[in-house]
């Protein structure tokens, strides 16, 4: 895991895969066992994806789900393994056979919705999504999943009536308060965007495009000076960030050369 941390990639997989080989017991008894077992499987798929290398992914994937059937993760990244690899039809069926399950039916249907979003079936997509909420109105995942659909692809009304609804059920979700606050932005409510930010930063502080935003949101509302403080965090926590470089550079804050 410090190997793959570090993105000595190569060294990482042979020590994933030593693991696997080894029949040694292990010594740890508060050690987590699926980590000697499908969660490593897990690892090897992940690595595989980061390195392009699907044809390789595809099998790990598949022994996560052999291993833990009702394991939501594992569904997930063998779905988008294989839509990845324009492999949309397989994809499709396994989130049919998935959906015939109680258990993994809401992983069925949010597969369903990726693969109609990588056919382009927009309409298809929030069908699968509105049927996922109406099921299961409490399931985090599908919240955040539908809210990501309509701030990329939908109208003004849902995008914001979905990213509110998630914060409701989650308010330490620093990602739907960054969100709400791009699309308020976005929609020139700049001093409730500059909130949605600030919001965000309370439960995740050290992210510098949050801080990025948050200074064109005060910039846009005429506050130059805190956006300058703003842009100044951005470039402490990314000092090559050449968005917040630019933003500073065009209100006479940092040299362009």
């Amino acid at each position: 895991m410090v190997l793959d941390s570090l993105g000595r990639l190569e060294e990482a997989r042979q020590g994933y895969s030593a693991v696997l080989a080894s029949a040694e017991e292990r010594h740890f008894s508060s050690v987590d066992r699926a980590l000697a077992g499908f969660k490593v499987h897990q690892n090897l798929a992940v690595l595989a994806g980061k390195m392009g290398d699907l044809a390789a992914a595809e099998p790990e994937w598949r022994e996560v789900v052999r291993a833990a059937p009702g394991y939501r993760v594992g569904w997930r990244g063998l779905g988008d393994t294989l839509i990845r690899a324009g492999r949309c039809a397989d994809a499709d069926t396994i989130a049919e056979d998935l959906t015939r399950d109680q258990i993994t039916r809401v992983e069925g249907l949010l597969l369903k919705s990726r693969v109609a979003i990588a056919q382009g079936k927009l309409g298809d997509a929030r069908n699968a999504l509105d049927s996922a909420v109406i099921e299961n109105p409490d399931d985090l995942e599908v919240l955040r999943t539908r809210s990501q659909f309509f701030f990329e692809h939908g109208e003004t009304a849902d995008t914001e009536s979905a990213l509110r609804a998630l914060i409701v059920r989650d308010p330490n979700d620093a990602s739907a308060h960054h969100n709400l606050g791009t699309f308020l932005l976005r929609t020139a409510r700049c001093d409730e965007a500059v909130q949605a930010y600030r919001q965000s930063l309370r439960f995740r502080s050290i992210y510098p495009g949050t801080y990025l935003n948050l200074g064109c949101a005060l910039k846009d509302s005429g506050r130059i000076e805190e956006a300058v403080g703003a842009w100044e965090h951005a470039l402490r926590l990314a000092p090559d960030d050449p968005a917040a470089r630019h933003e500073l550079a065009l209100v006479g804050r940092l040299s362009t050369a």
